[in-house]
């Protein structure tokens, strides 16, 4: 996992990141005071283009793109509670962090096996 820096309290952001794989991943970030709450407003990955998802504390806010994406988008906090303030990443309260293919899969084996613990 890799931490996207330097997000600000602005409500509109764009950044290029480059990606483990060497490729450039595109991602909009939008702070929404009317839904107290922070948005993808465009993430964009070679042919791929998400719009308008909301940022919740979750390991893969992406995992349900497992399998068009070789990558994932977490965001982490130790608060109990969601990332609603406009300063909640400058202040370092939440992270956002990119997850490379490793880590999508090895999520996905923790949730097959949560899956398996449950229908037992």
């Amino acid at each position: 996992m890799y931490l996207i820096q330097q997000i600000t309290t602005a409500p509109l952001q764009q950044k290029s990141l480059i990606l483990y794989n060497g490729n450039i991943l595109s991602i909009v970030l939008n702070y929404l005071d009317s839904q107290q709450g922070w948005f993808i407003n465009n993430l964009i990955y070679q042919d791929f283009v998400l719009n308008g998802t909301r940022i919740t504390v979750n390991p893969n806010i992406l995992n349900q793109f497992k399998n068009k994406l070789p990558f994932g988008l977490g965001c982490f906090t130790t608060l109990t509670r969601e990332p609603t303030l406009q300063q909640d990443f400058a202040s370092n309260n939440f992270q956002l962090q990119i997850l490379d293919q490793t880590e999508v899969n090895r999520y996905n084996e923790l949730l097959s096996i949560g899956r398996a613990n449950v229908s037992n």
